[in-house]
């Protein structure tokens, strides 16, 4: 029986080492954009100035991304513009598995 409760918690350990690895180090390029899109609410969209070649698009957001930081329980990102500075901080719906989402600090 002790043999049995050892390795259950040794696979419990392997189990949340490998999702905190992949939380850090795992692609997060969906998050980011998540962060952008909540930094840029309410911002206003830059128009294409009058000289710009035909075709050109008006820029997406004004707000530019100046520091991110991850850790097994989340991530960070920093956003500044014309508008000041917007913190924002993602999270997973469990502690180190299920959806992100996305709220300004």
């Amino acid at each position: 029986m002790k043999k049995a409760a050892r390795m259950i918690v040794f696979v419990l350990c392997v189990a949340f080492t490998i999702a905190a690895i992949v939380n850090v180090f795992g692609d997060n390029t969906e998050v980011e954009q998540m962060a952008k899109a909540m930094a840029c609410e309410g911002v206003a969209v830059k128009p294409v100035p009058v000289t710009a070649p035909p075709g050109t698009r008006p820029s997406d957001c004004p707000m530019a991304m100046t520091k991110m930081s991850r850790t097994p329980l989340g991530q960070s990102f920093e956003y500044s513009g014309k508008n000041g500075t917007k913190r924002i901080r993602c999270t997973r719906s469990l502690i180190f598995a299920g959806d992100y989402s996305c709220a300004a600090e």
